[in-house]
C-alpha cells in the first residue's frame, strides 16, 4: 500500500467516526457562510469592497465565536473588523 492510499483511508476512516450519527446543525451552517464571505472577500478587485465584505464575514465569525463559546475567533476577528474600519476611513479621507 502507497502511503498517499494509506494515509486518504485513514481520514476517510476519521471523517466517518466523528461524523457518523451527526448531523450538522445550523450554528455549524453559519460558520460555513461567514467562512464563504471570507473567500468571496478576497476575490475582490477593489481594496474598499474587500474590506467591507471581509469586515461582513469577520461580524458573522464574531457571532459564531459567541455561540461556540471560542473567545480567541471573537477577539481576532473583532480586531480585523476595527483594522478593516480604520483602514477604510483613511482611504475616504484622501
Amino acid at each position: 500500500m502507497k502511503f498517499g492510499q494509506s494515509y486518504s483511508k485513514t481520514f476517510v476512516h476519521f471523517w466517518y467516526i466523528t461524523t457518523k450519527n451527526n448531523q450538522m446543525n445550523g450554528i455549524e451552517i453559519f460558520g460555513y457562510c461567514a467562512s464563504a464571505l471570507v473567500v468571496l472577500s478576497m476575490t475582490m478587485k477593489d481594496i474598499w469592497m474587500l474590506r467591507f465584505l471581509n469586515s461582513i464575514a469577520c461580524g458573522a465569525f464574531v457571532v459564531y465565536g459567541i455561540l461556540i463559546g471560542s473567545y480567541p475567533v471573537v477577539i481576532m476577528n473583532a480586531i480585523v473588523i476595527g483594522i478593516n474600519v480604520y483602514k477604510m476611513y483613511q482611504d475616504g479621507k484622501k
